[in-house]
């Protein structure tokens, strides 16, 4: 009975993982791949927009590795939650921001988007311990080919709205994603879930 409950509490993990990973998809890889565009309809040259966008991906990248850091003094869940709140805030100020303020918000919007992900991988990780590979490759895989599947849902509404609504409307997923994260375990959680005289590392471990 006590491994039924486990392992229910382990799956509403994982679906809980899946929406975010679903959300930071759409955020993070879907609006990058409309930032030239978005910039290009704004008169910008190729060489601006071009810029515009690796300093979006510049400060996903620098933030990851400074995330990290924090969230071992802090934990993973405020970490996480609050950049990527904070992250999606930025995508209604994002499309329609201009000049040297465009690329600040951009490299802010993408720090604070991509800060939580080698956390969330790392979490996801925990949940597979002895298959820490293919929890890694399951979450980088879904995360892009869901951004994949964002990025072409995107191009379709913004045919029937603008390119920046639709930009704008994700940060109600970011907000989606960042109260989610508050539901995740804060320690990880292993699944299929083993016991504690099993594994007796597993209950000071993650």
């Amino acid at each position: 009975m006590e491994q039924e409950r486990s392992g229910s509490s382990s799956a509403a993990v994982v679906a809980v993982l899946f929406v975010i990973f679903t959300c930071r998809g759409w955020v993070l890889i879907g609006t990058a791949a409309f930032l030239p565009a978005i910039f290009q309809n704004a008169g910008w040259s190729a060489t601006s927009y071009g810029a515009l966008t690796g300093f979006f991906w510049l400060g996903a990248g620098i933030s990851g590795v400074m995330a990290g850091r924090i969230s071992d003094v802090i934990g993973r869940l405020p970490v996480v939650s609050l950049s990527t709140l904070v992250g999606g805030l930025l995508l209604l100020w994002l499309p329609v921001s201009s000049g040297v303020v465009a690329f600040i918000v951009a490299l802010g919007t993408g720090a604070f988007l991509g800060a939580g992900h080698s956390i969330l991988i790392v979490m996801a990780q925990a949940m597979l311990p002895v298959r820490r590979g293919l929890a890694s490759g399951l979450s980088l895989g879904y995360l892009f080919g869901s951004g994949a599947i964002a990025s072409m849902i995107i191009g379709v509404l913004a045919d029937a709205w603008t390119l920046t609504r639709v930009i704008q409307g994700g940060a109600a997923l970011g907000v989606l994603a960042a109260v989610l994260t508050l539901l995740l375990p804060a320690s990880g959680r292993s699944w299929p879930p083993r016991s504690a005289s099993a594994d007796p590392v597993s209950a000071e471990g993650l």
